[in-house]
């Protein structure tokens, strides 16, 4: 598992949320840790956007286990025609922060399924209540919020060992 499926994850929830509604023609989601899609994404994105971004990771080892725990960032920005019309800066605020909180409510949602294919979602870090800020940026016009959370992934241990030649050769 690496954090590209959480990246994959979070892009098929935006194909499926209704205000986001991201699909190839109508590209709403960027992966920003993808160099190679990013570039020209961009320019294309449409409003609502979701970015997703790994900013940093921790190893956490124990006795039995290394993982790293990533930092990962959401964030949903809504262009505003009039940055002065304060009622449509206000809606786009509130677009942002429900599509955010909705994202959180399915991941959690989809952790408790406990579906193979989510099962990264148990190792989610729901520990402490995740941190959502506001974003402006009005030279833009685009307004919307910013989360950050932690996952932790394990699966890294037997790619690190399989780079060791006295492991692999017995």
């Amino acid at each position: 598992m690496t954090i590209q499926t959480v990246a994959k994850y979070l892009e098929q929830l935006c194909r499926e949320h209704s205000l986001v509604n991201h699909s190839d023609d109508a590209p709403h989601f960027v992966n920003l840790n993808d160099d190679k899609r990013n570039t020209s994404l961009v320019q294309e994105l449409r409003y609502p956007a979701v970015y997703f971004e790994s900013t940093d990771f921790q190893i956490e080892a124990s006795s039995t286990s290394v993982s790293r725990n990533y930092t990962c960032h959401i964030e949903v920005l809504v262009h505003v025609t009039d940055t002065g019309d304060y009622a449509e800066v206000e809606r786009a605020l509130s677009d942002s922060s429900q599509i955010i909180t909705d994202i959180f409510v399915r991941m959690m949602h989809d952790r408790v399924e406990r579906k193979p294919e989510h099962k990264w979602l148990l190792s989610l870090i729901p520990s402490s209540p995740i941190k959502v800020l506001p974003i402006q940026n009005a030279e833009n016009a685009l307004y919307g919020c910013l989360a950050e959370f932690s996952v932790s992934l394990s699966d890294c241990i037997n790619d690190s060992l399989n780079n060791f030649k006295s492991i692999n050769n017995g």
